[in-house]
């Protein structure tokens, strides 16, 4: 266990666990369980994908530092794949990021359409060929 964590209890290093987890943003948690108990941590339940499976691995052994640590998650896809999952919140429920081709989508594209004036070059010059600058 690591030491800056030894004075909590079973429940309060949960919640530490469960911070971090949250804080990550990148694992759909819904149907993870976390249980601790004398230090050892109990993982439980299903998760998406591979990806998410290392990832709680990650926050939970790496970045948190514990050692002890019972892995018992299945990666179940069709678990995301339920009626009552598939419906995306309304609008004014959703948060920024939020849509079905990834979270990130919004954040870092655009619709924006540039266009170049500058000259392109159908084949690059070969080795040792002037370019037309030096020309």
């Amino acid at each position: 266990m690591p030491p800056d964590l030894v004075n909590l209890s079973d429940k309060e290093l949960e919640e530490v666990i469960w911070d971090q987890i949250r804080d990550d943003r990148r694992v759909e948690a819904e149907e993870l369980e976390v249980t601790c108990k004398r230090g050892g941590v109990f993982l439980d339940g299903a998760l998406p994908s591979v990806a998410q499976h290392s990832i709680v691995l990650h926050l939970v052994t790496d970045v948190l530092g514990f050692q002890d640590v019972v892995d018992r998650i299945e990666v179940e896809q069709l678990v995301w794949q339920r009626e009552d999952r598939d419906k995306l919140p309304p609008d004014d429920q959703r948060e920024v990021g939020d849509d079905e081709q990834g979270s990130d989508r919004k954040l870092y594209s655009s619709d924006d359409v540039i266009e170049s004036s500058e000259e392109v070059l159908t084949e690059p010059p070969f080795l040792g060929q002037p370019t037309l600058e030096q020309e």
